[in-house]
């Protein structure tokens, strides 16, 4: 009997693109960013600064901004001077989180959108040790 070929595996990062892609999701950091935005919204209120040990970049507050501490694109280029910020201001633009604090105080609220994206990329990660 013929063996029959089967398609390899995809790689996380692609089945991440697959799922993410539909929501308007440009790259891995930004689902990166929505995940750690379901997280604050779900421990800490909200307070998307509530972790002083949280590597969150901003380029607005950081005098040392390189630009390879860009957003990363499904491709792994960069945005261009695109920051953390960016990346939660893009996410609210997609409809899949709202920013309900200030400036000086970030807070976030999840869009039923958001958290459905978050149980789809929560389950791939669970399926991905």
């Amino acid at each position: 009997m013929p063996k029959t070929k089967t398609a390899p595996a995809k790689t996380y990062l692609e089945e991440m693109q697959e799922i993410c892609l539909p929501y308007g999701v440009p790259g891995r950091d930004h689902a990166s960013m929505l995940l750690y935005c379901q997280h604050v919204e779900g421990n800490h209120t909200g307070d998307v600064m509530w972790d002083a040990g949280q590597r969150i970049r901003l380029k607005r507050r950081v005098r040392t901004w390189k630009s390879k501490y860009s957003t990363r694109k499904w491709d792994g280029s960069l945005f261009d001077n695109h920051d953390d910020v960016d990346c939660v201001e893009d996410l609210e633009g997609f409809g899949l989180l709202k920013d309900v604090g200030t400036g000086a105080q970030p807070m976030v609220t999840l869009t039923t959108k958001g958290h459905e994206l978050c149980g789809k990329l929560l389950a791939l990660r669970g399926r991905h040790p």
